[in-house]
């Protein structure tokens, strides 16, 4: 029973996450930099920002801290600060706030922490700038990395590649009290790279990705042959001697690799949510649009959960898309008046090999019994999509209810447990006899 018990608490603590966090150690000083890594299995339906981010101090008090965030791929981040000298606390939090991520076309949700310690003022300390890269080498192949001494002694700092490879003009020095070096980083490949930065017993490994547009070499061979020789398809030996000399050079071509944000959606929607009665229904456009420099074919529309009970889409493709063309995706929500229960997933938005996605979250609302049919009128010609950031419409009063009822259950099973452990060790009290599930 003791066991049965443990493994139901074990679920529900430790539910399963949908990223691994790091960090780069556990415990820093003041005027340091800490450097942590999102990865996650599933990418977050909109891109991490500033707002998603926070800290907490060792008695949860919500601490600004200056974030900065490097996007190396939608299931890769690195976030960076330096922690400003006047916090004094022993122990912070750094928490991702709640995103939501499909996961087997089903729209999830998670949240993510971990935590440091710090120890004021421990020699040696440095800080660095930036602390990762996303480079893209068709605009720079090189930047500036500043290093500054925040302590009181002289520090030794060493520098080289751990992956990858790149160009330094210092990889040995040393570094005075208060004082700033600049290190020129330069790079002619492609790829991901760690440069590890060493200084006594502590160290950085900076994280570089660096990007270029995808070159496509085609090699072509012109064959200088006079119009009247005529050559039998069978003599080999006559071709290899008419041939020759062969003049050959190659043509280039560089072909645009079509970007991950070339279609965006106009009016910014980062999630739709919609409290309806049975027979209600919404209605609107998706409009979105071309920033590419070139024609995208092959546009794709669907839906995913449990969403195709209600939501009807006007089109499941788009042929093409010019650059700067603005096209439209009409949505129906409940247009055959069927609601019954709730509903959530997505609509994706794909071309080539990104997608764009907007969770959609659809509530049933049950009127009271006696009350009849009623619905929240909308005019015509009313666009609910229509310079909205996130669609939220409620009937009377929207209630949670996967919310509340996963609390609900979690509560109940955590007090059936209890009873049914205190009455078992009861009755093994009073009748040592009886038989025993372990």
């Amino acid at each position: 029973m003791k066991k049965f018990i443990i493994l139901v608490l074990f679920v529900f603590m430790f539910p399963l996450v949908n990223s691994a966090i790091n960090i780069e150690r556990n415990i820093y000083s003041t005027d340091e930099t800490v450097l942590i890594k999102l990865q996650f299995e599933n990418a977050p339906s909109s891109s991490i920002g500033v707002s998603d981010l926070s800290l907490y101090d060792n008695e949860d008090r919500n601490i600004a801290a200056p974030f900065y965030i490097v996007k190396f791929t939608p299931n890769l981040y690195y976030i960076y600060f330096k922690i400003p000298n006047t916090f004094d606390a022993p122990s912070y939090k750094f928490k991702l706030r709640e995103y939501t991520y499909l996961e087997n076309g089903l729209l999830k949700s998670s949240t993510e922490a971990i935590n440091f310690n710090l120890k004021f003022r421990e020699e040696p300390i440095i800080s660095i700038e930036p602390a990762a890269l996303n480079l893209n080498l068709d605009s720079s192949t090189s930047f500036n990395l500043n290093i500054k001494n925040n302590g009181k002694n002289s520090t030794n700092i060493t520098l080289q590649f751990k992956e990858g490879n790149g160009t330094l003009n210092y990889n040995n020095f040393i570094l005075n009290s208060g004082m700033l070096k600049q290190v020129s980083v330069s790079f002619t490949e492609p790829g991901y790279k760690t440069l590890n930065i060493k200084y006594n017993n502590k160290e950085y490994n900076l994280p570089i990705l660096t990007t270029k547009k995808e070159i496509v070499v085609v090699n072509k061979t012109i064959i200088p042959v006079k119009s009247n020789i005529t050559i039998p398809a069978n003599k080999t030996n006559i071709i290899t001697a008419i041939i020759k000399p062969v003049i050959n050079f190659t043509n280039t071509f560089l072909i645009e690799k079509t970007p991950e944000n070339a279609i965006q959606f106009v009016d910014s929607i980062s999630k739709i949510n919609f409290s309806l009665a049975k027979e209600e229904t919404r209605r609107g456009e998706l409009r979105f649009k071309n920033t590419f420099t070139k024609n995208i074919t092959n546009i794709k529309f669907y839906v995913t959960g449990n969403l195709q009970d209600i939501v009807k889409l006007n089109t499941s493709n788009f042929d093409v898309i010019i650059p700067g063309e603005i096209k439209k995706q009409y949505v129906r929500i409940n247009e055959d008046k069927s609601l019954y229960r709730n509903y959530e997933g997505a609509i994706i938005l794909e071309y080539e090999n990104t997608k764009l996605q907007i969770p959609v979250y659809v509530y049933f609302y049950k009127e009271p019994e006696g009350t009849t049919n009623k619905t929240t009128i909308i005019p015509k010609n009313e666009d609910i999509f229509a310079n909205k950031s996130e669609i939220s419409y409620k009937t009377e009063t929207q209630l949670n209810t996967g919310r509340v009822l996963a609390l609900l259950g979690i509560f109940f099973v955590v007090a059936v447990s209890f009873i049914i452990y205190y009455k078992a060790r009861k009755a093994k009290k009073q009748k040592k006899s009886l038989f025993s599930f372990f």
